[in-house]
């Protein structure tokens, strides 16, 4: 559970007089954050740390902008070069950022606007723009989204049989998911329970 008396004293610290509110998701452990100043906004990001919780950064679009991603983009492609293929395909939109998603096919992009159009032009072909739903901070001890492991005061979750031991330790034979009881892992695509988890997540993207 996130302390909020300790975390605002954690982030007067460290910017004092610039933090505007604070608004917590308690279901997944997830901080936002409003500031008075936009340089705040990369001082936040950097952060690893908060008081004695290891944190993970990410910055919205913000007020005015809205994110998409566009998928199947080839990896080889260099990234200045997404810079100059990417255009909008119709008049009134215009493309704030392009990020490629580390190594992958999908390229984040942040539009001037509160919607997404639903398609770009990557050269001279038309891709569809789905949203954009950032990655969670997964415990690998107790298997729940929103905090690190190194954090976790749960017991230890296998992620192979749902036992209490480490996955490396395992010797079970059979597959059991620690989120839904189906036979797979508990990180699985399949898994009922991660589908739910991701949803939320599309409508914390939403509605943060």
């Amino acid at each position: 559970m996130l302390n909020r008396q300790a975390i605002s004293v954690s982030l007067e610290a460290i910017l004092p007089g610039i933090i505007k509110e604070g608004r917590i998701n308690t279901r997944n452990n997830i901080l936002a954050i409003e500031v008075e100043r936009s340089a705040a906004v990369e001082t936040l990001h950097q952060l690893t740390v908060l008081g004695e919780m290891n944190v993970g950064g990410y910055i919205s679009a913000g007020h005015g902008a809205s994110v998409g991603v566009v998928y199947d983009v080839d990896a080889s492609t260099p990234d200045a070069d997404l810079l100059i293929l990417i255009k909008p395909s119709s008049e009134g939109t215009t493309i704030k950022q392009v990020t490629r998603l580390g190594k992958s096919r999908c390229v984040k992009l942040v539009f001037q606007g509160e919607c997404t159009p639903a398609y770009v032009k990557v050269g001279h072909f038309r891709h569809g723009v789905g949203p954009f739903v950032p990655k969670p901070l997964r415990c690998h001890k107790c298997l729940k989204i929103g905090h690190a492991s190194s954090i976790c005061g749960r017991s230890t979750v296998c992620s192979k049989c749902s036992g209490p031991h480490d996955a490396k330790a395992c010797t079970v034979g059979i597959l059991k998911c620690a989120k839904c009881q189906g036979a797979h892992y508990a990180s699985s695509k399949t898994s009922r329970r991660l589908k739910e988890e991701q949803n939320v997540l599309k409508e914390m993207v939403k509605d943060p």
